[in-house]
């Protein structure tokens, strides 16, 4: 599937195609008092699975460790794909110590079949609204921010405009022509904000309104007993990159 980039803010999202194993990329760190353990991994994406099942795998020195009730965060069922998936082990919950050999495998019980996903879960509309809830805070934070930069460039061209004697007492702190590149810097800079705030606005909020509107559908068929598939939106605002500001907007053909 090949992915045109339509509008990038800050940061650009790297692609997750399809693969036989969807878990990549594994890291396991543990705390210095070995007591919480957290594990990231990245989960492909693919267009005919609307979310995964996640399970993690324990051992201790060769031990299984059956049904680990301290496991928290992105596993179980209605996972979806995507980059810096996190879970924290709290250990002493399972165990007594972590003294041993630890081995960690983080696992996809999730299949596919030539005409779509092998069962049919309704997909929780709850996170889609939350992304529309945080598109909306982002853009409107964008706009209020590129606005209050333009109101301070129209302030420093006032004062430009009105004081043109150089040495006039007004230009103890910032030369007259300082006054000017200043203004026309927070202008600059105000416009590309007001910009991406409307863009994240109007792009964003269209592509949760058409994940939203999928997933109802989905959900329709799946309660009335009908044969269900899935696919992502053409058009998706994703984060660019795990705990780092940024969105991506892409459109896939």
């Amino acid at each position: 599937m090949k992915t045109l980039l339509l509008f990038l803010f800050l940061f650009c999202l790297p692609g997750l195609g399809a693969q036989d194993n969807p878990v990549t990329n594994v890291t396991v760190r543990v705390s210095e008092e070995q007591d919480m353990v957290t594990i990231t991994y990245n989960l492909a994406r693919n267009s005919r699975i609307p979310f995964y099942t996640i399970a993690v795998n324990l051992s201790l020195d060769g031990i299984p460790l059956p049904n680990p009730v301290g496991l928290t965060g992105d596993l179980g069922s209605q996972v979806t794909a995507g980059l810096g998936k996190r879970i924290v082990w709290n250990a002493l919950q399972d165990v007594t110590s972590l003294a041993g050999e630890l081995k960690i495998d983080v696992v996809s019980n999730t299949s596919v079949s030539a005409d779509g996903p092998t069962s049919c879960v309704p997909i929780k509309t709850l996170p889609v609204y939350a992304g529309i809830g945080g598109i909306a805070v982002t853009g409107l934070g964008l706009l209020v921010s590129g606005l209050s930069q333009q109101g301070e460039a129209n302030t420093l061209y006032e004062v430009y405009s009105d004081n043109r004697n150089p040495t006039a007492a007004v230009y103890t702190s910032l030369s007259r022509d300082a006054h000017y590149e200043e203004a026309n810097s927070k202008h600059k800079q105000g416009t590309w904000l007001s910009v991406g705030g409307g863009l994240t606005l109007a792009a964003g909020g269209a592509s949760m309104v058409m994940r939203l509107l999928k997933i109802n559908a989905y959900n329709r068929q799946c309660a009335a007993g009908e044969p269900t598939t899935y696919t992502l939106p053409r058009l998706q605002l994703n984060p660019a990159f795990p705990g780092a500001p940024g969105l991506a907007l892409t459109y896939s053909f």
